[in-house]
């Protein structure tokens, strides 16, 4: 991802939260991010209601994410494609095993001290 990309999604989500909540209740939303160079404070504009937060270095297990992308990662490897429509495909191919079986995402992820009886 590219700063662009991520301003962009900055754009996007006060839009989203600008609908989402009536304007006299406006409150701060916190954003954690990774370490990427591309999650720069920079991108927000004076008015905005995120706060980014960054996590610690080298800490996965505070970014459960990562050990889902891990998986997808390794499905990937080794494997030259001849265009993004293949790229799309494969992935889409990977994707639908965790669209139909949400519980996998939870084994990945839902480390016991993160682990909430509204998440299970």
């Amino acid at each position: 991802m590219e700063k662009v990309c991520f301003e962009k999604f900055v754009t996007e989500f006060e839009a989203y939260l600008k609908r989402q909540e009536p304007a006299d209740t406006e409150q701060t939303v916190l954003l954690i991010l990774d370490g990427a160079g591309c999650h720069q404070e920079n991108v927000l504009v004076a008015e905005s209601r995120l706060r980014i937060e960054k996590l610690p270095p080298a800490c996965p297990e505070l970014n459960p994410v990562e050990r889902f992308f891990e998986e997808v990662r390794k499905e990937l490897a080794n494997q030259v494609f001849e265009d993004i429509q293949a790229v799309e495909t494969k992935l889409t191919e990977i994707l639908k095993k965790y669209w139909e079986k949400p519980a996998i995402i939870k084994q990945l992820t839902l480390f016991p001290y993160i682990n909430t009886s509204n998440l299970n």
